[in-house]
Protein backbone atom coordinates (compact mmCIF):
# COMPACT_ATOMS: atom_id res chain seq x y z
CA UNK A 1 0.00 0.00 0.00
CA UNK A 2 1.14 3.43 -0.66
CA UNK A 3 -1.12 4.92 2.27
CA UNK A 4 0.48 5.73 5.59
CA UNK A 5 -2.26 4.43 7.49
CA UNK A 6 -4.20 1.12 6.94
CA UNK A 7 -5.90 -0.92 8.11
CA UNK A 8 -4.63 -5.36 8.16
CA UNK A 9 -6.45 -8.54 7.67
CA UNK A 10 -6.99 -10.50 10.78
CA UNK A 11 -3.92 -12.84 9.47
CA UNK A 12 -0.76 -11.87 11.41
CA UNK A 13 1.29 -13.32 8.55
CA UNK A 14 -0.23 -10.45 6.63
CA UNK A 15 2.37 -8.26 9.03
CA UNK A 16 4.81 -10.20 8.77
CA UNK A 17 5.09 -9.22 5.08
CA UNK A 18 4.69 -5.68 5.40
CA UNK A 19 8.01 -5.77 7.38
CA UNK A 20 9.40 -8.27 5.50
CA UNK A 21 8.34 -6.30 2.17
CA UNK A 22 9.09 -2.74 3.40
CA UNK A 23 12.90 -3.58 4.99
CA UNK A 24 13.64 -7.21 3.93
CA UNK A 25 14.26 -10.10 6.56
CA UNK A 26 17.51 -7.84 7.41
CA UNK A 27 20.00 -10.91 7.86
CA UNK A 28 17.22 -13.25 10.00
CA UNK A 29 15.54 -16.30 8.21
CA UNK A 30 12.60 -15.10 6.68
CA UNK A 31 11.21 -18.56 8.11
CA UNK A 32 12.02 -18.10 11.96
CA UNK A 33 10.01 -20.55 13.63
CA UNK A 34 10.99 -22.94 15.70
CA UNK A 35 10.98 -26.70 15.51
CA UNK A 36 10.67 -27.10 19.57
CA UNK A 37 9.66 -23.11 20.78
CA UNK A 38 10.37 -24.37 24.68
CA UNK A 39 13.82 -26.09 24.10
CA UNK A 40 15.92 -23.08 25.63
CA UNK A 41 16.28 -22.55 29.23
CA UNK A 42 14.70 -19.61 30.70
CA UNK A 43 14.23 -17.67 34.05
CA UNK A 44 10.77 -19.64 34.03
CA UNK A 45 12.05 -23.10 34.83
CA UNK A 46 9.55 -25.71 35.23
CA UNK A 47 6.51 -23.45 34.38
CA UNK A 48 6.46 -24.23 30.84
CA UNK A 49 4.35 -22.00 29.20
CA UNK A 50 4.24 -19.47 25.80
CA UNK A 51 3.17 -16.29 25.89
CA UNK A 52 1.48 -14.30 22.52
CA UNK A 53 0.83 -10.48 23.05
CA UNK A 54 -1.75 -8.70 20.45
CA UNK A 55 -1.39 -4.71 20.30
CA UNK A 56 -1.39 -1.98 18.12
CA UNK A 57 2.53 -2.40 17.62
CA UNK A 58 2.69 -0.91 13.94
CA UNK A 59 0.44 2.45 14.84
CA UNK A 60 2.89 4.82 16.28
CA UNK A 61 0.18 5.23 19.25
CA UNK A 62 1.02 4.87 23.23
CA UNK A 63 -0.44 1.55 23.33
CA UNK A 64 1.73 0.36 20.30
CA UNK A 65 5.05 1.64 22.17
CA UNK A 66 4.57 0.58 25.37
CA UNK A 67 3.95 -3.22 24.39
CA UNK A 68 6.62 -2.97 22.31
CA UNK A 69 9.15 -2.12 25.26
CA UNK A 70 7.36 -4.88 26.60
CA UNK A 71 8.13 -7.59 24.65
CA UNK A 72 11.76 -6.38 23.89
CA UNK A 73 11.98 -6.94 27.08
CA UNK A 74 10.92 -10.17 27.50
CA UNK A 75 12.27 -11.13 24.08
CA UNK A 76 15.39 -11.63 26.53
CA UNK A 77 14.12 -13.28 29.54
CA UNK A 78 11.54 -15.63 27.62
CA UNK A 79 13.86 -16.99 24.79
CA UNK A 80 11.81 -18.64 22.31
CA UNK A 81 8.46 -18.40 23.80
CA UNK A 82 7.25 -15.20 22.58
CA UNK A 83 4.57 -14.56 19.82
CA UNK A 84 2.95 -10.67 18.77
CA UNK A 85 0.84 -9.86 16.51
CA UNK A 86 -0.97 -6.23 15.48
CA UNK A 87 -4.34 -5.41 17.03
CA UNK A 88 -6.47 -2.36 17.73
CA UNK A 89 -4.98 0.39 15.38
CA UNK A 90 -4.12 1.02 11.65
CA UNK A 91 -0.52 0.58 10.42
CA UNK A 92 1.49 4.14 10.53
CA UNK A 93 3.77 3.25 7.68
CA UNK A 94 5.90 6.55 8.57
CA UNK A 95 6.49 5.15 11.88
CA UNK A 96 7.43 1.60 10.87
CA UNK A 97 9.74 2.87 8.22
CA UNK A 98 11.12 5.64 11.49
CA UNK A 99 12.36 2.56 13.95
CA UNK A 100 15.68 1.14 14.13
CA UNK A 101 17.06 -1.30 12.32
CA UNK A 102 17.23 -3.77 15.16
CA UNK A 103 13.46 -3.15 16.70
CA UNK A 104 12.46 -3.71 12.72
CA UNK A 105 14.39 -7.04 13.26
CA UNK A 106 12.92 -7.90 16.88
CA UNK A 107 9.26 -7.01 15.28
CA UNK A 108 9.78 -9.63 12.25
CA UNK A 109 11.20 -11.92 14.54
CA UNK A 110 8.26 -12.04 16.26
CA UNK A 111 5.14 -11.61 13.56
CA UNK A 112 6.62 -14.96 12.37
CA UNK A 113 5.98 -17.15 15.60
CA UNK A 114 2.84 -18.97 15.78
CA UNK A 115 1.41 -20.11 19.60
CA UNK A 116 2.34 -23.93 20.02
CA UNK A 117 -0.12 -25.98 20.64
CA UNK A 118 1.31 -28.25 22.99
CA UNK A 119 1.73 -25.59 26.06
CA UNK A 120 -0.37 -23.09 27.87
CA UNK A 121 -0.73 -20.03 26.18
CA UNK A 122 -1.25 -16.67 28.19
CA UNK A 123 -2.57 -13.86 25.83
CA UNK A 124 -2.52 -10.47 26.26
CA UNK A 125 -4.84 -8.22 24.50
CA UNK A 126 -3.23 -4.87 24.73
CA UNK A 127 -5.46 -2.14 23.59
CA UNK A 128 -9.01 -0.24 24.12
CA UNK A 129 -11.57 -3.24 25.17
CA UNK A 130 -13.79 -2.00 21.93
CA UNK A 131 -11.09 -4.39 20.12
CA UNK A 132 -11.63 -7.49 22.60
CA UNK A 133 -13.33 -10.08 20.82
CA UNK A 134 -16.67 -9.42 19.89
CA UNK A 135 -14.78 -6.56 18.73
CA UNK A 136 -16.83 -3.69 17.80
CA UNK A 137 -14.10 -2.56 14.72
CA UNK A 138 -12.54 -4.52 12.29
CA UNK A 139 -9.84 -5.85 14.07
CA UNK A 140 -7.57 -9.25 14.48
CA UNK A 141 -9.78 -11.37 17.00
CA UNK A 142 -7.87 -11.01 20.44
CA UNK A 143 -8.37 -13.39 22.80
CA UNK A 144 -7.53 -15.57 19.64
CA UNK A 145 -9.38 -18.43 21.62
CA UNK A 146 -12.03 -16.80 23.45
CA UNK A 147 -13.57 -20.61 24.56
CA UNK A 148 -10.06 -21.97 25.22
CA UNK A 149 -9.98 -22.44 28.99
CA UNK A 150 -7.41 -23.99 28.72
CA UNK A 151 -5.53 -20.28 28.02
CA UNK A 152 -5.74 -17.54 30.36
CA UNK A 153 -6.40 -14.02 28.77
CA UNK A 154 -5.01 -10.67 29.86
CA UNK A 155 -6.35 -7.10 28.99
CA UNK A 156 -3.70 -4.35 29.27
CA UNK A 157 -5.28 -0.70 29.15
CA UNK A 158 -5.99 2.25 30.69
CA UNK A 159 -8.32 5.43 30.46
CA UNK A 160 -7.70 9.05 31.49
CA UNK A 161 -11.27 10.17 33.26
CA UNK A 162 -12.60 9.62 36.41
CA UNK A 163 -14.36 6.68 35.64
CA UNK A 164 -14.53 4.09 32.55
CA UNK A 165 -16.50 3.93 29.62
CA UNK A 166 -19.93 2.38 29.42
CA UNK A 167 -19.45 -1.65 28.13
CA UNK A 168 -16.28 -1.50 29.34
CA UNK A 169 -16.87 -3.28 32.96
CA UNK A 170 -18.23 -6.51 31.08
CA UNK A 171 -15.63 -6.25 28.32
CA UNK A 172 -12.93 -6.43 31.43
CA UNK A 173 -14.68 -9.13 33.37
CA UNK A 174 -14.55 -11.61 30.66
CA UNK A 175 -10.66 -11.68 31.12
CA UNK A 176 -8.86 -13.80 33.57
CA UNK A 177 -6.93 -10.25 34.38
CA UNK A 178 -6.65 -6.93 34.04
CA UNK A 179 -3.42 -5.23 33.83
CA UNK A 180 -3.26 -1.36 34.29
CA UNK A 181 -0.08 1.17 34.67
CA UNK A 182 -1.02 3.09 38.07
CA UNK A 183 -2.77 2.66 41.36
CA UNK A 184 -4.86 5.57 40.21
CA UNK A 185 -6.43 3.42 37.26
CA UNK A 186 -6.93 0.36 39.58
CA UNK A 187 -8.99 2.12 42.16
CA UNK A 188 -10.84 4.03 39.43
CA UNK A 189 -11.48 0.78 37.47
CA UNK A 190 -12.81 -0.63 40.68
CA UNK A 191 -14.68 1.91 41.37
CA UNK A 192 -16.51 0.87 37.92
CA UNK A 193 -17.22 -2.42 38.81
CA UNK A 194 -14.18 -4.20 37.50
CA UNK A 195 -13.67 -7.17 39.84
CA UNK A 196 -11.19 -6.14 42.36
CA UNK A 197 -9.42 -9.61 42.25
CA UNK A 198 -9.11 -9.26 38.35
CA UNK A 199 -7.19 -6.07 38.88
CA UNK A 200 -3.49 -6.05 38.82
CA UNK A 201 -0.71 -2.91 38.45
CA UNK A 202 1.96 -3.85 36.37
CA UNK A 203 3.72 0.14 35.43
CA UNK A 204 5.27 1.52 32.42
CA UNK A 205 9.21 1.17 31.81
CA UNK A 206 11.40 3.67 30.36
CA UNK A 207 14.30 2.56 28.27
CA UNK A 208 17.13 4.78 30.47
CA UNK A 209 20.12 3.68 28.34
CA UNK A 210 18.48 4.89 25.49
CA UNK A 211 17.16 8.16 26.67
CA UNK A 212 20.04 9.02 28.51
CA UNK A 213 21.66 13.10 28.55
CA UNK A 214 25.24 11.72 29.14
CA UNK A 215 25.30 10.05 25.72
CA UNK A 216 23.26 12.02 23.74
CA UNK A 217 23.89 14.81 20.95
CA UNK A 218 21.37 17.67 20.79
CA UNK A 219 19.07 17.64 17.93
CA UNK A 220 19.54 20.89 15.56
CA UNK A 221 16.18 22.93 16.00
CA UNK A 222 15.11 25.27 13.11
CA UNK A 223 14.02 28.53 13.83
CA UNK A 224 16.14 28.95 17.72
CA UNK A 225 17.10 32.40 17.92
CA UNK A 226 20.39 31.54 19.13
CA UNK A 227 22.59 28.81 21.44
CA UNK A 228 20.99 30.33 24.30
CA UNK A 229 17.69 30.36 23.54
CA UNK A 230 15.48 28.63 26.76
CA UNK A 231 13.94 25.72 24.88
CA UNK A 232 10.39 24.70 26.53
CA UNK A 233 9.42 21.35 24.47
CA UNK A 234 5.95 19.45 24.45
CA UNK A 235 4.70 16.65 22.59
CA UNK A 236 1.45 15.31 22.40
CA UNK A 237 -1.29 14.00 20.29
CA UNK A 238 -3.56 17.10 18.92
CA UNK A 239 -6.64 17.01 21.00
CA UNK A 240 -8.68 18.38 23.71
CA UNK A 241 -7.16 16.40 26.96
CA UNK A 242 -3.54 17.09 26.01
CA UNK A 243 -4.32 20.65 27.11
CA UNK A 244 -2.72 22.67 24.61
CA UNK A 245 -4.88 25.59 25.18
CA UNK A 246 -3.94 25.78 28.64
CA UNK A 247 -0.08 25.28 27.68
CA UNK A 248 -0.72 28.08 25.00
CA UNK A 249 -2.63 30.54 27.25
CA UNK A 250 -0.45 30.05 29.84
CA UNK A 251 2.84 30.57 27.65
CA UNK A 252 1.62 33.37 25.86
CA UNK A 253 0.81 35.18 29.34
CA UNK A 254 3.85 34.89 31.67
CA UNK A 255 6.37 35.26 28.58
CA UNK A 256 6.84 37.92 25.46
CA UNK A 257 9.14 38.60 22.66
CA UNK A 258 11.44 40.41 24.88
CA UNK A 259 12.42 37.04 26.60
CA UNK A 260 14.72 34.62 24.98
CA UNK A 261 12.68 31.64 25.02
CA UNK A 262 10.78 29.93 22.72
CA UNK A 263 7.81 26.78 23.29
CA UNK A 264 8.61 23.72 20.78
CA UNK A 265 5.58 21.94 19.83
CA UNK A 266 6.09 18.18 18.68
CA UNK A 267 2.40 17.00 17.54
CA UNK A 268 0.14 15.22 15.23
CA UNK A 269 -3.19 15.41 14.32
CA UNK A 270 -5.31 12.24 15.84
CA UNK A 271 -7.29 10.91 12.54
CA UNK A 272 -8.23 14.30 11.22
CA UNK A 273 -7.12 14.95 7.69
CA UNK A 274 -8.89 18.18 7.46
CA UNK A 275 -6.39 20.97 6.67
CA UNK A 276 -8.98 23.29 8.59
CA UNK A 277 -8.36 21.78 11.52
CA UNK A 278 -4.84 20.87 11.52
CA UNK A 279 -2.62 21.64 15.10
CA UNK A 280 -0.70 24.49 12.70
CA UNK A 281 -3.99 25.76 11.43
CA UNK A 282 -5.80 25.75 15.16
CA UNK A 283 -2.48 26.99 16.94
CA UNK A 284 -2.28 30.00 14.84
CA UNK A 285 -5.86 30.73 15.07
CA UNK A 286 -5.41 30.63 18.98
CA UNK A 287 -2.15 33.03 18.58
CA UNK A 288 -4.12 35.26 17.21
CA UNK A 289 -7.33 35.21 19.09
CA UNK A 290 -5.31 35.69 22.03
CA UNK A 291 -3.30 38.58 20.66
CA UNK A 292 -6.80 40.41 20.28
CA UNK A 293 -7.96 39.61 23.13
CA UNK A 294 -5.16 41.54 25.07
CA UNK A 295 -4.31 44.12 23.17
CA UNK A 296 -1.00 42.39 21.95
CA UNK A 297 0.56 42.17 18.44
CA UNK A 298 1.49 39.21 17.23
CA UNK A 299 4.72 40.48 17.19
CA UNK A 300 5.01 40.91 20.76
CA UNK A 301 4.34 37.34 21.40
CA UNK A 302 6.63 34.89 22.61
CA UNK A 303 7.98 32.16 19.82
CA UNK A 304 6.19 29.27 19.72
CA UNK A 305 7.71 26.53 16.76
CA UNK A 306 5.47 23.76 15.73
CA UNK A 307 7.13 20.69 14.74
CA UNK A 308 4.42 18.93 12.64
CA UNK A 309 6.66 16.24 10.96
CA UNK A 310 7.22 12.80 11.69
CA UNK A 311 10.17 12.72 13.90
CA UNK A 312 11.49 8.60 14.14
CA UNK A 313 11.59 7.69 17.32
CA UNK A 314 15.52 6.72 16.88
CA UNK A 315 15.52 11.08 16.99
CA UNK A 316 13.39 11.39 20.13
CA UNK A 317 16.08 11.46 22.86
CA UNK A 318 18.24 13.80 20.76
CA UNK A 319 14.77 16.61 20.97
CA UNK A 320 14.55 16.01 24.04
CA UNK A 321 18.57 16.86 24.69
CA UNK A 322 17.45 19.98 22.75
CA UNK A 323 15.48 21.02 25.12
CA UNK A 324 15.75 22.81 28.74
CA UNK A 325 12.52 21.78 30.24
CA UNK A 326 9.29 19.72 29.08
CA UNK A 327 5.89 21.04 29.72
CA UNK A 328 2.81 19.15 29.29
CA UNK A 329 -0.89 20.58 31.44
CA UNK A 330 -3.04 17.63 30.46
CA UNK A 331 -6.15 17.25 31.84
CA UNK A 332 -6.04 13.31 31.82
CA UNK A 333 -2.85 10.88 31.30
CA UNK A 334 -3.08 7.01 31.55
CA UNK A 335 0.48 7.12 32.24
CA UNK A 336 2.69 9.77 30.31
CA UNK A 337 5.27 8.35 28.43
CA UNK A 338 6.46 11.90 27.29
CA UNK A 339 6.78 13.06 30.85
CA UNK A 340 8.73 9.24 31.92
CA UNK A 341 11.09 9.97 28.50
CA UNK A 342 11.85 13.72 29.24
CA UNK A 343 12.57 12.98 33.27
CA UNK A 344 15.24 9.96 31.70
CA UNK A 345 16.66 12.99 29.86
CA UNK A 346 16.97 14.56 33.47
CA UNK A 347 14.60 17.50 31.76
CA UNK A 348 13.13 20.05 34.49
CA UNK A 349 9.38 18.61 33.75
CA UNK A 350 6.01 20.18 34.36
CA UNK A 351 2.66 18.20 34.53
CA UNK A 352 -0.59 18.10 35.91
CA UNK A 353 -0.91 16.76 39.57
CA UNK A 354 -4.08 14.24 38.49
CA UNK A 355 -4.36 10.79 37.04
CA UNK A 356 -1.45 8.53 35.63
CA UNK A 357 1.35 10.32 35.47
CA UNK A 358 1.24 11.23 39.57
CA UNK A 359 2.30 7.33 39.57
CA UNK A 360 6.05 8.35 39.18
CA UNK A 361 5.87 12.63 39.52
CA UNK A 362 6.28 14.02 42.84
CA UNK A 363 6.80 17.34 44.48
CA UNK A 364 10.67 16.45 45.04
CA UNK A 365 11.60 15.26 41.41
CA UNK A 366 9.18 17.33 38.88
CA UNK A 367 7.13 20.72 38.72
CA UNK A 368 3.64 19.25 39.73
CA UNK A 369 0.66 21.52 38.32
CA UNK A 370 -2.10 21.85 41.38
CA UNK A 371 -5.68 21.72 39.27
CA UNK A 372 -8.45 23.64 39.89
CA UNK A 373 -10.71 20.52 40.26
CA UNK A 374 -12.39 18.65 38.12
CA UNK A 375 -14.34 20.00 34.87
CA UNK A 376 -16.96 18.03 32.78
CA UNK A 377 -15.17 16.67 29.23
CA UNK A 378 -18.67 18.27 27.59
CA UNK A 379 -17.80 16.64 24.26
CA UNK A 380 -17.54 13.53 22.34
CA UNK A 381 -18.31 10.18 23.52
CA UNK A 382 -17.14 10.91 26.82
CA UNK A 383 -19.13 13.93 27.58
CA UNK A 384 -20.78 13.29 30.92
CA UNK A 385 -17.23 11.85 31.74
CA UNK A 386 -14.83 14.68 33.89
CA UNK A 387 -10.95 15.25 33.92
CA UNK A 388 -8.38 17.64 35.79
CA UNK A 389 -9.03 21.59 35.20
CA UNK A 390 -5.02 22.43 35.60
CA UNK A 391 -3.98 26.21 37.01
CA UNK A 392 -3.10 27.74 34.08
CA UNK A 393 -1.96 30.72 36.75
CA UNK A 394 0.12 28.26 38.93
CA UNK A 395 1.59 26.94 35.09
CA UNK A 396 2.60 30.53 34.19
CA UNK A 397 4.60 30.73 37.74
CA UNK A 398 5.80 27.24 37.55
CA UNK A 399 7.22 27.70 33.69
CA UNK A 400 8.39 31.44 35.17
CA UNK A 401 10.41 29.48 37.71
CA UNK A 402 12.06 26.58 35.88
CA UNK A 403 13.19 29.74 33.06
CA UNK A 404 14.41 31.70 36.37
CA UNK A 405 16.40 29.67 38.94
CA UNK A 406 17.77 26.83 36.08
CA UNK A 407 20.20 25.60 38.83
CA UNK A 408 17.52 24.44 40.64
CA UNK A 409 15.24 23.22 37.77
CA UNK A 410 18.53 20.73 36.94
CA UNK A 411 18.71 19.38 40.12
CA UNK A 412 15.18 18.59 40.00
CA UNK A 413 15.84 17.32 36.51
CA UNK A 414 18.74 14.68 37.97
CA UNK A 415 16.31 13.55 40.85
CA UNK A 416 13.58 12.42 37.85
CA UNK A 417 16.33 10.57 36.27
CA UNK A 418 17.19 8.55 39.77
CA UNK A 419 13.39 7.97 39.58
CA UNK A 420 12.84 7.02 35.94
CA UNK A 421 15.70 4.50 36.51
CA UNK A 422 13.16 2.28 38.77
CA UNK A 423 10.87 1.71 36.04
CA UNK A 424 13.69 0.79 33.41
CA UNK A 425 13.36 -1.88 31.42
CA UNK A 426 15.41 -4.51 33.19
CA UNK A 427 13.31 -3.73 36.44
CA UNK A 428 9.75 -3.56 35.03
CA UNK A 429 10.37 -6.42 32.69
CA UNK A 430 11.59 -8.56 36.34
CA UNK A 431 7.74 -7.18 37.58
CA UNK A 432 5.84 -8.48 34.40
CA UNK A 433 7.67 -12.04 34.38
CA UNK A 434 7.32 -12.87 38.15
CA UNK A 435 3.58 -11.80 36.99
CA UNK A 436 3.21 -14.61 34.20
CA UNK A 437 4.96 -17.12 36.43
CA UNK A 438 2.46 -16.61 38.88
CA UNK A 439 0.07 -17.28 36.04
CA UNK A 440 1.74 -20.56 35.24
CA UNK A 441 1.89 -21.93 38.47
CA UNK A 442 -1.83 -21.61 38.74
CA UNK A 443 -2.73 -22.80 35.55
CA UNK A 444 -0.29 -25.34 36.18
CA UNK A 445 -1.95 -26.83 39.36
CA UNK A 446 -5.44 -26.19 37.63
CA UNK A 447 -6.68 -29.76 36.76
Amino acid sequence: SNSTYFMPSDRHVVLFLLIAVAFGCGGLPCDARDSDPLSHASIIGENAFYVHWQAPFLSGSGYGSEAFSYVAALDKLLPDRLSINHHGDSVNMAFVRGLSTSDRHLLAKLLQRFPPHSQPVIEICHSEPGAWYPALYETSQCPSTPSDATAFHIGRTMFETDRIPTGWADRLNKMNQIWVPTQWQKDIFINNGVDESRVVVIPESVDVDTFNSEIVTPMHLEGKRSGETFVFLSMFKFEKRKGWDILLHAYLSEFSAKDDVALYILTSAYHEEDEEKSPRRRIDQFKQSFAQSNARSLEDLPQVVLLDRHIPQTHLPSLYRAANSFVLPSRGEGWGRPHSEAMAMALPTIATNWSGNTQFMTEENSFLIPIEGLETVGEGAFATHQWATPSTSKLRELMRLVFTDREMAAEKGRLARETMKEYSTHNVASILVNQLNSIATKLKDTP
